[in-house]
C-alpha cells in the first residue's frame, strides 16, 4: 500500500510483546484485565506511562500487577525523582541562593540515552535518566549541604546546589519524551528567577 502510494516503507518495524497480569494472560473470563483508563484516573498518565516504558520490556512479554506499579511509583517517582527535586529546590530557596543555569547540551549522546531511543530500548533509556538522578542524590547525601548551610559555608553550599540543580535540568531534558509534564515542571522550578520548592510534591506517595 505504501509503495503504491509512492511512500517508502519504514526501515524499522517496532513490534512490542504481550503484557500479562500477575503471571497470566489477560482474560475477561478470568478477570485478569487491566483498564488503563482507570489506572490513569487514579495515578496520573505520567506515572502509568513511566511504569509501562520502564518496566515492560519493549519486545518481550512482560508482567504487570498493581502492586508492582505501586512499588515502582513510590520508589522511583515519589521517593526518587520527586524527593530529590524537593530537597534541592528547598535548600536553594531556604538559603536564598541565586544562580544561573544553562540549558542542557548533548547530554543524551554523552550518556548513551539517544542510542537506546534509536534501538527502541525505552526501558534502558529511562534507566540512564534514573542513574543520573541517583548520582545527584548520592552527591547530596555525601556532601550534606544542610550542614554547610548551618555552618554558613556559603560558597561551597552554592556550588553544590548549583551543580545539583544543573544536573536536575539534565534529568528533565532526558525525561521530556516520556514525562513531558513532569519535565516541564522541573524546568520551571530551576529556571525561575527565585527558585523555591513546589507547593505540592511532583508525585505524592501512595499508601
Amino acid at each position: 500500500m505504501l509503495l503504491s502510494a509512492g511512500i517508502p516503507p519504514p526501515k524499522k518495524l517496532f513490534v512490542h510483546g504481550y503484557i500479562n497480569v500477575a503471571g497470566q494472560k489477560m482474560s475477561k473470563s478470568l478477570g485478569t484485565v487491566v483498564d488503563p483508563f482507570d489506572l490513569v484516573e487514579r495515578y496520573g498518565a505520567e506515572a502509568v506511562r513511566y511504569f509501562l516504558l520502564r518496566y515492560i520490556h519493549p519486545v518481550q512479554d512482560s508482567d504487570f500487577s498493581e502492586e508492582q506499579f505501586k512499588q515502582a511509583y513510590n520508589a522511583d517517582l515519589a521517593n526518587g525523582l520527586g524527593n530529590v527535586v524537593q530537597r534541592v529546590a528547598s535548600l536553594i530557596g531556604q538559603n536564598d541562593i541565586s544562580m544561573t543555569l544553562m540549558k542542557p547540551f548533548n547530554i543524551g549522546s554523552r550518556l548513551g540515552f539517544n542510542k537506546n531511543i534509536d534501538d527502541f530500548r525505552f526501558d534502558n533509556a529511562l534507566m540512564v535518566a534514573w542513574n543520573h538522578l541517583k548520582d545527584i542524590d548520592s552527591v547530596i547525601s555525601l556532601k550534606k549541604p544542610w550542614e554547610l548551610a548551618r555552618q554558613k559555608e556559603t560558597k561551597e553550599l552554592k556550588q553544590i546546589l548549583q551543580d545539583a540543580a544543573q544536573d536536575l535540568l539534565e534529568v528533565a531534558y532526558l525525561l521530556e519524551p516520556f514525562l513531558p509534564d513532569t519535565a516541564e515542571k522541573i524546568e520551571k522550578i530551576f529556571t525561575a528567577k527565585k527558585i523555591t520548592a513546589p507547593e505540592k510534591p511532583l508525585f505524592p506517595r501512595l499508601q
